[in-house]
């Protein structure tokens, strides 16, 4: 793996080299205590690379409110991006969830109940008494959100969103190891958005939590308009992954198995070849893609949160960007728009993806 020196001078045009500077600095913070709370490995070294990486959306937004020294609240972000990782590693993983035989009302009662150790944690800022390892993280992460944070408020704000997100990888559990078709599109549209939008707004918002600036409502909601958008592109990219992990209810994989039916036969078998042809032959692929005006409209509803919204593209482009790599028979021109300086981060990280859950 070839990354820029931690130290070098990143021109901040360069999305791309931004992000692995930001995620060289705060992986070297967060590698002790992720250390103790990861013993088994199970968040990649990419991933976690990755994610605090993605720490840059706090720090655009902090730098946005005026914020001179943003150093600790992006710390904060990546830590909270990395404590997400390492909880969806556990849940995502089939002797975890079960696959779509699983009875969906006591997989979402076994997800809440093992989320919630680290949600406590974070609130309290200290583990309950035999807590997991992985609690002891959260708790470092919950002192790190509240040292950074100029007024309770705002705190607050940001701890409802946390828990909000917290009750969505529970539905994202339950939802996405489903069998295709067995869930309303409606409710896997609704999911995908909520996976990705919420994980993003909680990043971002930390950067807020200095200048005591929540995000709006308005704000909040545009998060969760891109993450349709991004929780698409992600299971694309992710396409093999999560097919491994029996997470089958994608978006992508819901449109391609509704317009051709045949391809559950593909789905059964595990057919990961079979199923990438489907959603190109289906248009599936190009079907989760959004208007090119509405992410328009998107920035300008973004637009105070400074290199926010740019960010946002790049992570976009960048997943997208993945699958075309593992697609080459995909229409290319369609996502062209999409698409822009990925490739100088992607062939380093092609294996992974956000931690957007």
């Amino acid at each position: 793996m070839t990354l820029p020196p931690a130290a070098s001078r990143i021109p901040d045009d360069r999305v791309a080299d931004r992000l692995a500077a930001r995620g060289q600095r705060e992986l070297a913070l967060w590698t002790p205590a992720l250390a103790e709370a990861d013993r088994d490995g199970r968040v990649s070294g990419p991933a976690r690379l990755l994610c605090c990486g993605l720490a840059e959306l706090a720090h655009a937004m902090a730098r946005a409110t005026g914020v001179a020294d943003p150093s600790a609240a992006t710390h904060a972000a990546a830590g909270l991006a990395l404590l997400t990782k390492l909880d969806d590693e556990f849940i995502d993983a089939p002797d975890f969830h079960g696959g779509p035989s699983a009875d969906r009302a006591v997989l979402r009662a076994r997800t809440e109940a093992f989320l919630a150790p680290t949600l406590v944690a974070m609130h309290a800022g200290v583990a309950p008494p035999g807590a997991p390892a992985r609690a002891q993280l959260a708790a470092l992460v919950g002192r790190a959100l509240m040292d950074c944070s100029a007024d309770s408020g705002t705190l607050q704000r940001l701890q409802d969103l946390i828990r909000r997100g917290w009750a969505i990888q529970v539905d994202a559990v339950a939802t996405l190891s489903a069998r295709p078709g067995a869930v309303p599109l409606a409710q896997v549209v609704e999911t995908t958005a909520a996976i990705s939008g919420a994980w993003l707004a909680m990043i971002t918002s930390t950067g807020g939590l200095p200048a005591g600036r929540p995000l709006t409502a308005d704000e909040e909601a545009a998060f969760f308009a891109w993450g349709r958008a991004i929780q698409a592109a992600d299971a694309l990219a992710d396409l093999d992954k999560d097919l491994a992990d029996s997470f089958a209810a994608t978006l992508p994989l819901c449109i391609a198995t509704r317009r051709d039916p045949t391809l559950l036969v593909r789905w059964s078998a595990g057919d990961a070849a079979g199923l990438r042809r489907g959603l190109v032959h289906t248009g599936a692929d190009l079907a989760v893609l959004p208007d090119p005006a509405a992410l328009d409209h998107l920035d300008r509803r973004l637009a105070r949160l400074g290199d926010v919204p740019r960010l946002l593209r790049w992570i976009h482009g960048f997943l997208l960007g993945r699958y075309l790599a593992a697609t080459p028979f995909a229409d290319r021109a369609a996502f062209a728009p999409y698409i822009s300086d990925w490739a100088a981060f992607a062939p380093s990280h092609a294996p992974e993806a956000p931690c957007s859950g």
